[in-house]
């Protein structure tokens, strides 16, 4: 319930949210940014959601009482109506919008594939740091970056590259939301990277509102999602979670529906709507589906599987396997493995299962990525769920949770024996295993003696040197050289 009250634009939890991260700007060391903020809490107060955060109703307090006389002064005055000083401020928003747009100083596009994709360092020396396009009101909004100098220049290139991404691609979703409270925030979230991650999902959950699936909007989100994950975020982790933790929100918002249809024949349309192979008819209304009734659970028309490896890549284990377990119920209409094994049809899944079944090395990508999963997660019994058959790579992940290091140990030289002539990629995957068992063994002699005969190309790699000069200190061999 908390994540439904977080993303929901119409809900005062998320007002407060976004008036106490302006409430902090207001305090910051910086002129500029602190008359920025206080511009930007006078919108964000006209909004209806916002006035109903300063209140106090049925035991609901979203803010502090010190918050709210902090914060009653920029409201709008109490004599004037709330719809009007909403339109007031909406208005005066669109005019801003329109000035900067007659400016030649356009939003970013949901359909411009640079938008999903953070820049590199030579896009952010191009675009300098932290300061954005004048408004029309003669304000110049100011990033998170612009800070004092000595701040600004040790912040990481990576952290810059996500801050511009992100204020980017809410900027670009915020142009086709309805919310107030989004519309009256963009200048904000355009501004300060903090208060554009909290508005991401929220700007997913209130375009869903508006553009029916199948739709341009829908068509170029769903794009965008797949361009980014499919890129890992351009080499940005955080990019890549910043999205997962919004699609996570959507399922949120599509599961709390289920339990709460609107409509109550709306769950089993969904059901209805998987057939064969999980493929789904396009829908034909114009209006939107209200989230029980989305052809998809994420709502984005994505691959889940390829999804579902990108939050591995981006080490989310718990997201990598709700999306392969959504993934199996897309395309299978189940998320048992045994029964979408059995109700397989793609030729390639088939030879797949036939190969598991045959107690062979190879599994299902589906199930390989489970057990990549499963191996990343604290949970300890996960992994007896994915026991389907004695195939190598399943019986090495369960000695490895086991601490059966003499029989992984075992398995994984005879699996890089095997690979040397083959896929050099899993070869060195099966060496780097190994390299790890030694060290949990304690085999740090035997240790330094195989990393030293790995060809020099993986004996040159971080996780080989690290490997043998923590084997050298622990042995107490000091004179090693680099």
């Amino acid at each position: 319930s908390e994540m439904g009250a977080v993303v929901d634009p119409s809900d005062p939890a998320l007002a407060a949210a976004v008036l106490r991260r302006l409430s902090g700007l207001m305090c910051d060391a910086s002129a500029d940014t602190t008359r920025a903020a206080v511009e930007d809490a006078r919108d964000v107060l006209a909004a209806k959601a916002s006035r109903a955060a300063l209140r106090v109703s049925r035991g609901d307090a979203f803010l502090s009482p010190l918050e709210r006389e902090y914060l009653a002064p920029l409201a709008p005055a109490a004599s004037l109506d709330p719809d009007d000083a909403e339109k007031l401020a909406l208005d005066c928003a669109r005019a801003s919008a329109r000035s900067s747009t007659d400016a030649g100083r356009a939003p970013p596009s949901v359909e411009d594939r640079r938008t999903w994709i953070p820049g590199d360092a030579s896009d952010l020396a191009r675009a300098g740091d932290g300061v954005e396009a004048d408004d029309s009101d003669g304000r110049t909004s100011r990033s998170d970056e612009k800070e004092p100098i000595s701040v600004a220049s040790s912040a990481s290139t990576e952290t810059r590259r996500y801050e511009t991404w992100i204020r980017k691609v809410v900027d670009a979703l915020i142009e086709h939301c309805d919310s107030p409270l989004l519309r009256l925030a963009r200048r904000a979230a355009r501004a300060h990277a903090s208060l554009a991650e909290l508005l991401l999902p929220a700007a997913f959950v209130d375009i869903a509102a508006k553009h029916p699936e199948g739709g341009t909007v829908h068509a170029a989100v769903s794009g965008g999602v797949k361009l980014c994950l499919e890129a890992d975020g351009g080499g940005c982790a955080r990019a890549t979670r910043a999205l997962l933790g919004a699609l996570d929100a959507m399922r949120f918002r599509s599961a709390a529906a289920m339990r709460r249809p609107t409509f109550p024949d709306a769950k089993a349309k969904r059901s209805s709507s998987s057939g064969e192979g999980g493929r789904r008819p396009a829908g034909t209304r114009d209006s939107p589906s209200p989230p029980e009734g989305w052809r998809r659970v994420y709502w984005v028309e994505v691959d889940y599987l390829v999804a579902a490896k990108a939050a591995r890549r981006a080490r989310a284990p718990l997201t990598a396997t709700l999306l392969t377990e959504a993934w199996l119920e897309d395309v299978h209409g189940t998320v048992s493995l045994d029964e979408a094994a059995a109700v397989s049809s793609d030729a390639s899944s088939a030879a797949d299962v036939a190969c598991f079944a045959a107690k062979e090395e190879r599994v299902p990508e589906h199930v390989g990525l489970l057990l990549e999963a499963q191996a990343s997660l604290s949970e300890p019994d996960g992994i007896y769920g994915l026991l389907r058959s004695n195939a190598l790579p399943v019986q090495l992940r369960l000695y490895e949770r086991e601490g059966a290091w003499g029989q992984a140990l075992a398995g994984f030289d005879q699996g890089a024996r095997f690979r040397v002539s083959g896929n050099d990629a899993a070869a060195a995957g099966s060496r780097a295993r190994l390299m790890d068992i030694l060290r949990q063994m304690g085999c740090l002699h035997v240790l330094d003696v195989y990393v030293n005969a790995l060809p020099p190309e993986e004996a040159a790699s971080p996780q080989a040197t690290a490997a043998r000069f923590e084997a050298a200190w622990r042995v107490g061999q000091w004179d090693l050289k680099e």
